[in-house]
């Protein structure tokens, strides 16, 4: 049985988790899943939360040392060095756009499964993402805007 490891993050302003507790009784072993120390701290859901429903919390080394690594956005070069050989990127691995992630994953020997290339149905799987993604990204820009772009942005 393959691990998944669940990191959180780095990068700034990055606060989406995976899966949470009340979705870890939906897989069916539990008990391959590590989450990394406060992964879901932000979201006021303790780290037993995770445990009491058969997953494990912990460090980031031990994530990091699972078969499968899940991660929300393509490796930032710092934590680039926390993945070895062999393992299977789970995430936004944006290879089109980015050439460093493809070579980082050929150079290590990794797979990859790309979320942006999961369909089900003419739908992405992950629109809901996508669009809590944008919900983040659009009063960012708004903010070095003027106020009537920051409004149209608004009403788009």
């Amino acid at each position: 049985m393959n691990t998944v490891g669940f990191g959180i993050s780095r990068k700034e302003n990055e606060r989406r988790r995976a899966l949470l507790p009340q979705h870890v009784t939906r897989v069916a072993e539990p008990g391959a899943l590590y989450f990394e120390q406060g992964c879901a701290e932000h979201l006021g859901i303790p780290d037993e939360e995770y445990d009491s429903r058969g997953a494990h919390v912990a460090s980031r080394r031990e994530v990091y040392g699972c078969d499968i690594v899940c991660n929300p956005r393509a490796p930032e070069p710092a934590e680039m060095q926390n993945f070895r050989s062999g393992q299977t990127l789970f995430g936004w691995v944006h290879a089109v756009q980015g050439r460093p992630a493809v070579e980082f994953l050929r150079d290590r020997k990794m797979s990859a499964i790309a979320w942006e290339e999961m369909f089900e149905a003419g739908r992405h799987c992950f629109w809901r993402n996508n669009e809590l993604a944008g919900e983040v990204i659009r009063p960012a820009c708004a903010r070095g805007r003027s106020s009537s772009t920051s409004a149209a942005m608004s009403t788009a």
